[in-house]
Formats: structure tokens, sequence, C-alpha cells
């Protein structure tokens, strides 16, 4: 993205970046020290943001009485009747003058139902993702007399369509019901559904909304609620089988939704836990580029070494010192130690020895190169093992969650220095 930005704008294109870490989008959400939001949905999802957030929801009365009229549910056996129901729908309302939003969920349907419509001598707009710049514009006019809008999901959200473009107007729309908005399925969740019909009765005007469902698309959930809806309809029972179709869409939306709470829940538990490493992790590069002494730190961590080094020969050592040899390798590639199997056999304390002589080794290094040039080195070297240790390659953080949308943190080369092991 910043690449693509770079060439767009003409600049010099950065060096390629690589992701360090990820976070939950409810984790890095919890990072800021205040959480607030507004939106005309968040009742359904109350618990979840107590749960997660810590939040409580509110509910704001409106400003004026609510008088749009939701029509139930019309089910239909297949996708083309349904098709069929929303072209006689919008035909009787256009007729009249009536304003109409059609809510599609796909791309391909808006293109379908638009071409339907072309077909019936009625003009349309489609709006999709195939024209977004377009999208507050043509959404605003959906309120105007004669207007027939197509859309796919919420696409032109955060634009008001208001009735009519004159006072005049405004009133003859009034008068026809307002925007009649038509959903042409339910979505797998129900704030998507509560946001389309929520275009219609803005400020306390009048508006219509009316969802046609279709049995098919109930196919891959929920096969016995289907086969029961088509068995009514067969026998002419209508009522029945719209009822039986609505309880299998109520399911399949409980369904979905029960299940994406459970899975950002569970996402959000694991990163709970994650980000504890993750915040010590920061800290560690945070006190490292701030410019912290690293000396003595580096000089444990050497004995640390050395003792593990000497734990585990003294494990594999057999008579013939190839447990020794083993060591004098480690210590030579760890500092470049001049020592061997036979030398080291005759020591009486091999961690005492080592510890001391990897210690003249470190301050023999720093002679070498001046106490400046050290601490710089020993920052580069500390944050280069911080970022390869911690990659998403070195499986440092687990195995990468599937939760959708995460925050990432992408590393420099200039903390990334390739340091020679000694």
């Amino acid at each position: 993205m910043q690449q693509a930005v770079e060439a767009k704008e003409g600049l010099a294109v950065s060096p390629s970046r690589s992701v360090c870490a990820s976070i939950t989008l409810q984790g890095y959400l919890c990072l800021y020290g205040k959480l607030a939001g507004m939106t005309g949905t968040a009742r359904a999802e109350a618990a979840e943001y107590r749960r997660v957030y810590g939040l409580d929801v509110v509910e704001i009365p409106t400003d004026r009485p609510i008088a749009r009229i939701d029509h139930p549910d019309q089910v239909y056996a297949t996708e083309q009747a349904r098709d069929i129901a929303v072209a006689g729908l919008v035909a009787e309302r256009h007729e009249r003058g009536q304003p109409i939003l059609i809510g599609t969920r796909s791309v391909l349907e808006s293109d379908r139902i638009s071409a339907l419509l072309t077909e019936r001598g009625i003009g349309n707009t489609v709006l999709n993702a195939a024209n977004p710049e377009s999208q507050a514009s043509v959404i605003a006019l959906a309120g105007h007399r004669f207007a027939v809008t197509v859309i796919t999901g919420m696409a032109g959200r955060g634009t008001d369509i208001e009735l009519g473009d004159r006072p005049e107007e405004y009133d003859a729309v009034c008068a026809l019901g307002g925007l009649l908005v038509i959903g042409t399925g339910r979505h797998l969740y129900r704030r998507l559904d509560d946001h389309l019909r929520g275009r219609a009765g803005r400020r306390g005007d009048p508006g219509e909304s009316q969802f046609l469902l279709d049995i098919e698309c109930l196919t891959n959930v929920s096969p016995r609620a289907r086969r029961l809806a088509q068995h009514d309809l067969a026998l002419g029972d209508t009522q029945l089988m719209m009822r039986v179709a609505r309880r299998g869409f109520d399911t399949l939306q409980d369904t979905t939704e029960r299940q994406a709470l459970e899975d950002r829940a569970r996402y959000y538990a694991y990163d709970k836990v994650i980000n504890e490493q993750r915040l010590r992790i920061y800290a560690e590069r945070r006190t490292v580029l701030e410019g912290i002494d690293l000396r003595p730190r580096l000089r444990d961590t050497l004995d640390t070494v050395i003792e593990r080094f000497v734990a585990d020969a003294a494990r594999d050592t057999p008579p013939e010192f190839a447990g020794l040899d083993a060591l004098a390798r480690r210590c030579q590639t760890y500092y470049k130690a001049s020592v061997s199997a036979e030398h080291l056999a005759q020591v009486p304390d091999l961690a005492a020895y080592l510890k001391a002589d990897a210690q003249r080794a470190y301050q023999r290094k720093e002679q070498e190169l001046g106490s400046e040039v050290m601490r710089e080195f020993e920052r580069r070297v500390v944050l280069s093992v911080i970022d390869r240790a911690t990659s998403p390659k070195s499986n440092f953080w687990g195995k990468k969650s599937a939760y959708a949308g995460s925050a990432s943190e992408t590393s420099s080369p200039n903390t990334t220095a390739n340091a020679p092991p000694d």
C-alpha cells in the first residue's frame, strides 16, 4: 500500500517492508485510552460491546417519531419468481412516481435486476462497487420522484437521501408514501438488513421497506426448511410456506451471528494472551531504540549461554571427549574461542573458565571497535535478533489466526542490520 501510494504520487519508492506483528481489530481499538461510537444498529450487538470493549449501549430516542412502514417479508419459491415480483412491485410504484431504492446482495444480482427493469422500460441507476466515485451524488438523488436506484450492499453510506429537490416535490413524494426500500434477500447479519431499511423514513419522513425472499437461498443452509416450504407451496398453502421460510431465514441469521460472535470472542481471547508477549517485546525494542546501555545485559546473557553450552556437553560427554569437542566448536563459533577438547578436559570448572574466556573476548571486541561504535553495534544486533525472532516466519506469535481485518506493523530496514555472530 505504501509503495503503491508513492508510485502514484511520483515519489521514490521505498524498499520493501515485511510484516513483523499483527493484532486483532478488537485488540487494536482497545489500545485507545477512550472508546466511543455512534451507530443506528448497535442495540443488536449490545452484549458484544459490553463483553469485548466494556461499553454500554445507550439508545437515544429519535428527534421525530418514525413514520416508516416495514412490511412483512414476501417469500417466493424460486429466484426467478422473486425477481419477477420485484420488477412488478417497482413497475406499480414507479408508475405513481414514488422513488424506489433496491438493495441487492451482489454486483451480479444488481446487474440482473437492472436489466430486468430496463426490459420493462423502467429507467434506473445502478450503484455498486464498479463505480464508487459516483456513490454520494447518485444516492443523494434516490429520493426524487420517479427515481429508481439499484445498489449493492451498503453503497453510498453516509449520504443523506432527501425526498424531492424542491419543497413542492417533497410534499408530493410524501403523499406517495416517501422512499420505498426493496430488499432482494436477507443478508447474513440483521444489522445489514436494518441499515438498508433505515435508508427510508429519515428524520420522521414517511417511507416503506419491503423484503422479497426466495426459498432457493436456503438450499445450502437449511435443506429441511426449504423442503417443507416448497411442499407447502405445492399444496397451495402459501401462508404456511411463508412462515416456514421466514423461520428458516431467522435461523440462518441467528446461527451466522452467533458463530461470528463466538469466533470474534475466541480470537480476542487469544489476542489478549499474545498481547502480553507483544507488550513486552515492544517495550524491549523501545528501550533499545532509546539508547539504553545494553552491555550489562548482554554480558549476563553471554554467561547464561555459556552455562547452557556446558550443561549440554555434560549430558553428552563420552570417554573419547566427543562432547567436549562439540563444546569447543560451539564456543569457537560463538565468540571465536581458542580452546580444544583436550585442553577443556584439564579444566576443573568448565563454566567458570569459559565464561571468563568469553568475557575477555567481549572486552577485546570493544577495544577493537571503540566504546561508541560498540554500543551502536550492540543496539543493531539486539534489534535484528528481536525482529528475526518475532517475525511471522519464526512462528513466535503462534499460528496465524484467520480473523478478518487486522492491523499490521512493518519493520524498517534501518533496524534489521545483518550483523555477524561475533
